[in-house]
């Protein structure tokens, strides 16, 4: 059965120990609370790029299809032809499609943010602690007894604020 550990952390640096330490021990079950964004952390934790910017490029991408789907089949549909230019005249539709390109684009990136981040999740997880979003850093470990053990033992050396327990 797997048990939790929390470590709250003041110091940046201290937090960087912590995570190089628990890289060291293998363990992968591990979730890092900050308060803003912090490249050192990130760079450590070696996670995927965010799915976001690919779901904000098929936004565009569709918006851009829609744009000409809709400029052409409007131009088709009723044609205007003034001067006896071409009824399908991409120069004057450009900014429709940009347009088009960028709401969508746009909504898309907003809604992928959302979903992604999970901002509008229902409940916190176990360990995180309120002081995470104001001036504290923290580290939410699961795993077995053993491993618990000598991740305390890091936390403590690491000089974390606080070590506390957390139930699965």
């Amino acid at each position: 059965m797997k048990a939790g550990l929390v470590g709250v952390f003041a110091y940046v640096d201290d937090l960087r120990k912590a995570v190089k330490g628990l890289k060291e021990l293998g363990v992968k079950d591990f979730q890092v609370y900050m308060p803003t964004y912090l490249h050192e952390i990130a760079e450590l934790l070696e996670e995927k790029p965010s799915p976001v910017r690919f779901v904000t490029f098929m936004g565009g991408l569709l918006g851009f299809i829609s744009a000409i789907l809709l400029t052409g089949y409007v131009s088709v549909v009723w044609p205007l032809r003034p001067s006896m230019k071409p009824v399908l005249s991409w120069p004057a539709y450009t900014v429709i499609m940009f347009e088009l390109t960028v709401l969508l684009g746009g909504l898309f990136n907003l809604l992928a943010m959302f979903f992604f981040s999970r901002l509008l999740r229902p409940r916190f997880p176990k360990g995180f602690d309120p002081r995470f979003t104001d001036d504290k850093m923290g580290i939410e470990v699961y795993a077995d007894r053993e491993t618990l053990e000598r991740v305390r033992a890091l936390f403590a050396e690491a000089q974390a604020e606080e070590i506390r327990d957390v139930e699965a």
